[in-house]
């Protein structure tokens, strides 16, 4: 069952996705509210609705393990973080994200700050107008 809160929340954020001067959006609450379910419902209906071309959830988790983050979001846009030299850095994710025109990434259950561009690699704000992040947490 739905609830009136819950309708009103994904409205909300789906109006912020439409507004082209808001480049985060930040889902919080207590545990078990729903975050995490909000957060997908959000990611299952932005394409359907054409606000999106690509929508990626990942989790971050208590202890982010950031390469897996990296990896999880390069396997998405057909891009692989290792090479013959090793790994890749943050800059060619960046620049590989900077390509995709229309995209939302859901980051899902942090715990601490995190900076998006220099420790995983995601162009925000005027690096990239079409990407837009949403974060669940409890903070």
């Amino acid at each position: 069952m739905v609830s009136e809160s819950s309708k009103a929340a994904f409205k909300q954020i789906i109006e912020a996705l439409k507004d082209e001067n808001i480049i985060m959006i930040g889902l919080w609450g207590m545990g078990g509210v729903g975050k995490t379910t909000l957060a997908r419902e959000v990611g299952f209906q932005a394409p359907k609705l054409n606000l999106f071309d690509k929508v990626m959830i990942t989790a971050v988790s208590q202890k982010p393990n950031l390469e897996r983050i990296q990896d999880q979001i390069a396997q998405y846009i057909g891009f692989d973080m290792k090479n013959e030299q090793g790994r890749r850095s943050e800059q060619e994710l960046w620049l590989r994200l900077k390509n995709k025109p229309r995209i939302l990434i859901i980051l899902d259950d942090i715990w601490e700050s995190i900076n998006l561009m220099e420790e995983i690699g995601i162009p925000i704000g005027d690096d990239h107008k079409g990407c837009k992040v949403l974060l669940t947490t409890r903070h």
